[in-house]
């Protein structure tokens, strides 16, 4: 099952870069970045394994579902599950995934760390994001998160 869905993000990462016209960066460098992630299909929390690679120097972030709801723009009320893990390890650093107690704040006011919201920034509501997140506190590890935004909206 992780095979397949790294296999498939190649492959849609492939197709996405022929005749684009848009400057692209290498699809290995884009997939790479990443971990494999196991998402359960009844909405448990996801299961990061982390990638054998150094971690990258700015934001990465990926759709990994694509939500069919409203997008999340600043000033949205906007609310999330979200796990995440130390880059390197895997160890689970922050979740409120389980015990399902999501996280409800404004995008974009400066209500939680500014990197993190510029990477959901555009998700749609039902869509699952993973954001790869550098030193995401100061002098602190990198973070690989999964994000499923539940709404954006009051």
């Amino acid at each position: 099952m992780k095979f397949l869905l790294l296999m498939g993000a190649v492959g849609c990462l492939a197709l996405a870069a022929c005749g684009s016209g848009e400057t692209e960066t290498s699809s290995w460098d884009q997939v790479a970045s990443f971990g494999a992630v196991s998402v359960d299909p009844d909405g448990g929390q996801p299961e990061i394994e982390p990638p054998n690679r150094p971690p990258p120097e700015e934001l990465k972030s990926r759709d990994l579902v694509v939500g069919s709801g409203q997008a999340a723009r600043r000033g949205d009320e906007v609310v999330v599950y979200y796990v995440g893990v130390e880059y390197k390890s895997g160890r689970v650093m922050a979740r409120t995934w389980l015990p399902r107690k999501p996280l409800a704040f404004p995008l974009g006011t400066g209500g939680w760390d500014k990197t993190w919201e510029e990477g959901i920034e555009g998700m749609r509501a039902g869509g699952l994001r993973e954001l790869v997140v550098p030193e995401a506190f100061p002098d602190g590890p990198t973070l690989d998160f999964v994000v499923k935004m539940v709404r954006v909206g009051n």
